[in-house]
């Protein structure tokens, strides 16, 4: 059976150091005004990290993508460790694949003025992204476990020896399990896997959080933790709490950050997934004062009332909460948003605080913005990188023009979140 699971799992994201692959995204409306000629559509690769392949048929040796290549109707690539590729097809469509998988563009189509993609993964994870442009869309990711439809969304899929993993953060999707031979529609930062079953779904849902957790002892923990056989429950509901005053020590300047905000939505996605098991928490602090946490953790169960003023001009609209993957292959997406203003810059710590052998974790953040004139979000920026089990990477994030993003080197290693803060 298929598992749904809706993540209030908004905990903040945001780090790396390695490659930025600029793209955008997200939920399109129809105009009916927009117009494009019947034709075959030819993509172009866009951004390349790592060691990515590409051959234009299946008859054709493999070579090493490059920026700039065009792609015929039956392309595919491969993907290495550490490696992504992503590709555009005008005049909307961003496709991006992840490390160790393999995508083919099977056709893209400008027909009666929709625009039909169809692409086949035989394994890894895909994620397509569609800009507002105006047209219908009719697209579709195979892979040898489901079939993904797509309609103008955000969306993205993995498939492996583990089962599937399906997922959706801004507007709805169907997916066909080959397997089970079921249909299932889901929406907005939900998705939908190949493991567990409708009980445990249930189980998850009629679970109440009962609070803060320190004064616990195992018993108490282990029957209050509302996501039972998820890796562990590392540190019970709301343990280690980030509370009181901050301070971080790093060798940046912002100036007055209250002068430089920007007005619209800002959204932090964090994807991560991994055989072994594993907890990532992101921490957001106060770039001007470094004395304001904007997300407590760790903890594995949803934070009420989780929202905390940044500053005097600016608050995080947020959810928070922390998920852990403990299924082979599946993943776990958290996100923040910042809603009417967003400061400039920020100071971010994503930490790995699972219990075990696996000794790093990698993890893909993305960014979004959203004019307050504008319904749909824009892409700004994909970054990856990866944490050593108990660490904390701290980097810092700085908005430009509303619309652009640096992200530094790392600026510190610490060895765990308590370290992350110290009392004035």
């Amino acid at each position: 059976m298929m598992m749904i699971h809706r993540h209030h799992v908004l905990s903040m994201l945001f780090c790396l150091t390695l490659a930025i692959l600029p793209a955008v995204a997200d939920d399109s409306s129809i105009d009916p005004s927009a117009t494009i000629s019947d034709q075959v559509l030819e993509g172009v690769v866009t951004g390349i990290r790592g060691m990515v392949q590409i051959r234009q048929s299946e008859d054709e040796p493999w070579v090493k993508a490059q920026n700039g290549m065009k792609l015929s109707q039956g392309a595919e690539f491969r993907t290495g460790p550490r490696s992504s590729v992503q590709f555009r097809i005008p005049p909307d469509q961003i496709i991006t694949l992840d490390r160790l998988g393999t995508v083919k563009l099977i056709n893209a189509i400008a027909q009666n003025n929709k625009i039909k993609t169809d692409l086949g993964m035989s394994y890894g994870r895909t994620r397509y992204d569609i800009r507002k442009a105006g047209f219908e869309h009719e697209s579709t990711i195979r892979s040898p476990s489901a079939t993904l439809a797509v309609r103008g969304t955000r969306v993205g899929i993995q498939d492996g020896a583990m089962g599937f993993y399906a997922w959706s953060t801004q507007s709805r999707a169907q997916l066909y399990n080959k397997l089970s031979r079921q249909n299932l529609t889901f929406g907005e930062d939900t998705h939908v896997d190949s493991q567990g079953g409708a009980a445990d779904n249930m189980q998850r849902q009629g679970t109440v959080y009962a609070g803060d957790d320190r004064s616990r002892d195992g018993d108490e923990t282990f029957l209050d933790n509302t996501r039972p056989g998820d890796a562990a429950n590392l540190y019970g509901s709301g343990g280690n709490n980030l509370t009181g005053n901050r301070a971080v020590s790093t060798n940046f300047e912002f100036g007055d950050n209250q002068a430089n905000q920007f007005t619209g939505d800002l959204r932090f996605e964090l994807f991560w997934d991994t055989y072994y098991g594993g907890d990532l928490t992101l921490t957001v602090l106060d770039p001007e004062n470094y004395n304001s946490a904007v997300t407590p953790g760790p903890g594995n169960v949803p934070f009420p009332n989780a929202t905390t003023e940044l500053g005097d001009n600016f608050a995080a609209d947020m959810t928070i909460g922390d998920a852990v993957n403990d299924y082979g292959g599946a993943g776990v997406t958290e996100v923040v948003n910042f809603t009417g203003t967003y400061p400039q810059a920020h100071v971010i710590g994503i930490t790995n605080v699972y219990n075990g052998d696996y000794l790093s974790q990698n993890y893909t953040i993305n960014i979004y913005q959203r004019d307050n004139s504008s319904e749909d979000f824009t892409q700004i920026g994909t970054f990856y990188d990866d944490v050593d089990d108990y660490k904390t990477n701290l980097h810092t994030v700085v908005i430009t023009n509303g619309n652009e993003v640096s992200v530094s080197e790392t600026v510190g290693v610490i060895d765990n979140i308590s370290n992350l803060v110290t009392s004035n």
